[in-house]
């Protein structure tokens, strides 16, 4: 049984886990913070049960070296029959600094050290991924409920690629 696969990436505050309880509240079965690696034993686990098609996955800058192996795992997954949505969020570094002193979080990469810095270093690491996006949000201005009423809107109108 082939699945549909809504992978959401981006920069550390743009909205991750907004967007994955978007598509959670939309019926997928949502895991956050999955290596890469770990994705094709989920969509086998998925497809031996008939209640299950859609599936969201959660990937960060967190998941380090396993980062390279994204771009190659979703064309194997593409050519295994299953469709593939790679959703990029964005947004601009200020907002980002903004995000993180509000919320009082530290960015994964900058425990403690230069937030801008971090925030260059994620650009640098998830540019893969958000070339190989099917869909990038900039996430600058929006609210919470801009951003899941963006999501489903994409997911509605079923511009997945295949």
């Amino acid at each position: 049984m082939a699945l549909q696969l809504v992978a959401v990436t981006g920069l550390s505050g743009a909205g991750r886990s907004t967007a994955l309880r978007a598509l959670e509240d939309l019926g997928h079965f949502c895991v956050d913070n999955i290596p890469p690696a770990l994705i094709p034993q989920l969509m086998h686990l998925l497809t031996e049960g008939e209640h299950l098609n859609r599936v969201a996955v959660g990937i960060d800058v967190r998941t380090g070296g396993f980062l390279e192996e994204a771009g190659g795992l979703f064309d194997s997954l593409r050519a295994a029959g299953h469709t593939v949505d790679l959703v990029f969020l964005e947004c601009q570094d200020a907002e980002l600094v903004r995000r993180f002193s509000e919320t009082r979080r530290a960015h994964p990469l900058a425990p403690g050290g230069n937030l801008f810095d971090a925030i260059t270093r994620e650009r640098e690491s998830l540019s893969p991924l958000r070339a190989r996006a099917n869909l990038i949000i900039d996430t600058t201005g929006l609210t919470p409920h801009d951003l899941r009423r963006a999501m489903v809107d994409h997911i509605a109108r079923g511009k997945r690629s295949h």
